[in-house]
């Protein structure tokens, strides 16, 4: 006979408790979710090729030191997805959520203005008529793309700090005022998240707790999350400077934990000033690529369902938030 449960039983029975037969269902719903669809792309079929797309509740970690492409990254990636939902007519019911803690949303959303006719140098030099941004951005509303994020726009001096529960209330506030549930998340950059323990936790544990709670919310939302993740300056000394599974900065809970993880470096960065690269290109996979400030090359750190490959050279616009793949990348 069943005996009477006390509600914290209750909760945490129906809460946490999976039978053999709910394991199940689960499977088969998780099945038909994801059967026909294409996970979240990298934007490089390259890429693609050997490293699937992103599912939810799985994270993907972009790893790299700063100034090589992390944040220009993410925004592809999620540039990217919103187009793919319009392309699909699914702007309707989903949404691209970008969590942002880099800087105010007003300074960031200048990255997904399509039809922008002033450079980004122009804009902070202060010689773009606002006139000229706004018939610029006539279109931005048909991308859906919805920051979380800090703004100038909605500023208040007493507002507490945006944490991972602030941002679940965000996503719920979405679903109940228009009816539409993240495609998926973009989350820039993991050493930042706001964590509520205290003063006087050290940044490593609270950068574990951040990943934690990110974790959880892939799983609460069943969205796929491409998380930003920092790595040391000293990774771009690596032999070729790309960040190793050891070099994600404060955690290495954060590689730990993730589903996948990439380390993006922009050669441009570490060898302009060479006189024979600048010439004759740099040398990837035994094949030689001109340098240039676009070239980035991504190297697949950790791939849970499959096996890694060698670095992946590519070419990403900043400016257009597109990615140009090589048509020879070699053995990969």
């Amino acid at each position: 006979m069943r005996k009477e449960l006390s509600p914290e039983e209750q909760f945490a029975y129906d809460q946490y408790v999976h039978t053999p037969t709910e394991a199940y269902n689960a499977l088969v719903s998780l099945a038909r979710k994801i059967h026909g669809t294409k996970g979240v792309s990298s934007g490089s079929p390259n890429l693609d090729k050997f490293m699937i797309p992103t599912r939810g509740p799985w994270v993907r970690v972009w790893v790299a030191a700063p100034a090589q492409g992390k944040s220009t990254f993410l925004r592809t990636i999620a540039f990217n997805a919103a187009m793919d939902l319009v392309a699909q007519e699914m702007d309707d019911k989903f949404y691209v959520a970008f969590i942002t803690y880099e800087e105010a949303v007003d300074a960031q959303e200048i990255h997904f203005q399509r039809s922008k006719s002033y450079t980004t140098d122009d804009f902070w030099r202060g010689n773009v008529n606002p006139k000229k941004v706004m018939m610029s951005g006539l279109d931005r509303p048909d991308i859906p793309i919805y920051w979380l994020g800090e703004s100038m726009a909605k500023s208040d001096p007493d507002s507490p700090p945006m944490t991972i529960d602030k941002c679940l209330d965000g996503l719920r506030s979405i679903w109940k005022i228009e009816g539409k549930l993240p495609s998926c998340i973009v989350l820039d950059y993991v050493q930042e998240v706001e964590v509520d323990l205290g003063a006087g936790m050290d940044r490593t544990k609270k950068v574990i707790e951040a990943m934690r709670q990110i974790i959880r919310m892939g799983t609460l939302t069943g969205c796929a999350i491409e998380l930003g993740a920092q790595a040391r300056r000293s990774s771009l000394k690596n032999n070729p400077p790309l960040p190793s599974q050891d070099d994600v900065e404060w955690a290495h809970y954060v590689y730990q934990k993730a589903t996948n993880a990439v380390g993006l470096w922009r050669p441009w960065t570490t060898h302009s000033k060479d006189p024979s690269v600048l010439a004759n290109g740099i040398t990837i996979n035994e094949i030689s690529f001109p340098l240039s400030p676009n070239l980035t090359v991504a190297m697949p750190l950790k791939h849970r369902p499959g096996l890694l490959r060698k670095p992946v050279p590519m070419e990403i616009d900043p400016a257009t938030l597109t990615i140009k793949d090589f048509a020879n990348i070699g053995n990969v």
